[in-house]
């Protein structure tokens, strides 16, 4: 475990286009979140902009397990505190021990089953909702964080209009990230996320999308409720040793040593695909797919994860996809 975790939460000031190739891909697709590895290419097509020099740091303190970084995951700031929201953990709960078999009316049988039906459905769940929610305990709904908006575009070449989707946050929303490693690190690696920020992040960039501010000042986890108390529920979580379970909170690439554990887990494998572009290119060119376990797939143990090349022979330098694991030990 690093010495320092600290979350940066984010704010949008244009729409984002998230795509996604498990989800089918295509410029209509668009997510309401973006996945680590997404962020980190990001960050390195900013820091190869700066220097060589800032570009090889970031690569060796990720690929030696340095510095760690989440997906980015949905915040919403509800009067007087930020909501943060972790994935909905990919697993069966089960029934408490020594319950009661509850005896219901038909009615009772319908409303439950749409319950479940519901949080099934949910992608996200609180950070200091999720002891509730690992006992089935009735816990707030999902809230609205912004909404998908269709734009219509009209390609030249062939004469034929088609849609792109983008995901516009509301005003008090949008997503946050985690970082781990050492204080010195974080400095460096919380000036290159504010960069970033100005050129966006996702695609269509060019069209203006993707584009963020600070919210509020990087903030280093702890004990202490500065948001309200997701904050220290969710740094109580990354600390946690002994857990039952430990949920990725980073999409990730299992090493070939970590199959077996993979094997034992639960989680869904997430098709990893995109293009790359660096200005030693003359063009974007597509790299090759990885399948790697999403967000919210649970192990037995924190597992390492890894960095893989996806360069398919069009690059003259590597690309690299990353998969390393952050993980919080679930209370059970």
């Amino acid at each position: 475990i690093m010495k320092s975790f600290e979350i940066i939460l984010l704010k949008f000031i244009t729409p984002v286009h998230f795509g996604d190739a498990a989800e089918g891909g295509g410029l209509g697709t668009v997510l309401p979140y973006a996945r680590a590895d997404t962020f980190f290419s990001a960050l390195c097509r900013e820091a190869a902009d700066v220097s060589p020099e800032l570009l090889a740091w970031l690569i060796g303190k990720a690929n030696d397990g340095e510095i760690h970084i989440s997906d980015l995951l949905p915040w919403k700031k509800c009067m007087p505190c930020y909501q943060l929201y972790i994935p909905r953990p990919m697993m069966s709960l089960p029934q408490a021990e020594g319950s009661e078999t509850e005896i219901l009316s038909f009615e009772e049988v319908q409303e439950k089953s749409q319950e479940r039906k519901q949080l099934k459905k949910r992608a996200f769940i609180r950070a200091g909702d999720i002891e509730k929610y690992l006992h089935n305990e009735t816990i707030e709904k999902e809230p609205v964080f912004g909404e998908k908006i269709l734009r219509t575009q009209f390609n030249g070449r062939k004469n034929m209009p088609y849609h792109v989707a983008a995901y516009q946050f509301e005003e008090k929303a949008g997503l946050y990230i985690i970082v781990s490693g050492e204080e010195e690190d974080l400095t460096k690696i919380n000036r290159l996320i504010s960069l970033t920020g100005l050129s966006g992040i996702g695609g269509k960039r060019r069209s203006g999308y993707g584009k963020y501010t600070f919210e509020d000042d990087p903030l280093i986890l702890s004990t202490d409720d500065i948001y309200g108390g997701d904050d220290s529920a969710l740094y109580q979580m990354l600390i946690a040793e002994n857990a039952a379970c430990y949920m990725a909170l980073s999409s990730f690439l299992p090493g070939k040593t970590e199959v077996e554990f993979v094997g034992d887990g639960t989680g869904k494998i997430v098709k990893r695909g995109g293009f790359a572009w660096s200005r030693q290119m003359k063009e974007p060119f597509k790299t090759n797919t990885v399948y790697m376990m999403g967000a919210g797939s649970c192990f037995s143990k924190r597992l390492e994860g890894r960095m893989a090349d996806v360069n398919n022979g069009s690059s003259p330098h590597p690309v690299y996809k990353y998969g390393k694991g952050l993980f919080a030990g679930l209370p059970l």
